[in-house]
């Protein structure tokens, strides 16, 4: 024979329940970078959207790292800048991106570092290749305010 439920175990019952969903629905945000703390990474942080083709935001940013769609794209403000490289470097929108190809080829991840801005922001996205560029472009504003420092993605035929 069922007992009905007393209004104090039906109120543990839910608040049981609702602390369940809550610690489900974890906040996540990328890991702030060694130089996030700047005003220019900053004022990056602010402007990025709220969502990214249709994920979410994670969390409020935090010292420049801000996170979309539990942590499937991340943006770090403050990383170390890349040097001249053999990678693959693609300009978007007038941005110029350095792909980590050896991470793209291992993991199915796609890491990519500003080149020739400081502070130097990095983009991770783990999904369909496809959806990489579309974000970069939603990103553009946001990285733009970093100020270029006149260096620029050449091509093989321009290194000679």
């Amino acid at each position: 024979m069922r007992r009905a439920l007393t209004p104090l175990a039906g109120l543990l019952l839910c608040a049981c329940a609702v602390t369940s969903a809550l610690a489900g629905a974890r906040q996540t945000t990328a890991t702030p970078a060694p130089g996030g703390t700047t005003a220019a990474c900053a004022r990056l942080a602010a402007l990025v959207p709220a969502t990214l083709l249709g994920r979410p935001r994670d969390a409020p940013p935090r010292a420049g790292a801000v996170s979309w769609g539990a942590g499937r794209a991340e943006l770090r403000c403050g990383v170390r800048e890349s040097s001249p490289t053999i990678d693959p470097c693609l300009e978007v929108d007038g941005v110029d991106w350095v792909l980590d190809e050896h991470l793209l080829n291992a993991e199915s991840t796609a890491r990519l570092t500003t080149y020739g801005r400081r502070p130097a922001t990095q983009f991770t996205y783990h999904g369909p290749r496809e959806d990489v560029g579309g974000y970069l472009v939603s990103l553009r504003d946001a990285v733009r305010t970093a100020p270029g420092t006149g260096h620029k993605c050449l091509s093989l035929d321009e290194v000679g």
